[in-house]
């Protein structure tokens, strides 16, 4: 039996089944067909500056929306603020309010 006959994978191909096992970028402990797990993906600073700066947009045009009396725009906008950025507050607590004042327009019609 000669030893030397038998069929490595190539570089390219050994890329190819780390990748598909979804390990590149994670090293060996992220390979799934090794028995590791997958680590999630942290986003970066730059990445969650980017969500904070777009939220604290959408909450301005929010409160914009708010103070021309146009509710279900301000919604929308607190709604996508919350999105992009689960802890800001003040977003939270227009849509709070603007949700309590579309409910009492709503219960006086």
């Amino acid at each position: 039996m000669n030893l030397f006959k038998a069929k490595i994978p190539s570089v390219a191909q050994w890329v190819m089944i780390l990748m598909l096992a979804g390990s590149v970028g994670g090293g060996l402990e992220g390979c799934a067909a090794l028995g590791g797990k997958k680590q999630p993906k942290k986003a970066s600073a730059a990445t969650v500056s980017k969500s904070k700066a777009a939220a604290e947009e959408h909450y301005k045009t929010g409160l914009n929306h708010y103070l021309n009396q146009d509710l279900n725009n301000a919604i929308n906008e607190w709604e996508e603020a919350i999105k992009l950025d689960p802890n800001h507050t003040k977003a939270k607590e227009g849509l709070k309010e603007a949700r309590a004042n579309k409910a009492k327009l709503k219960s006086v019609k």
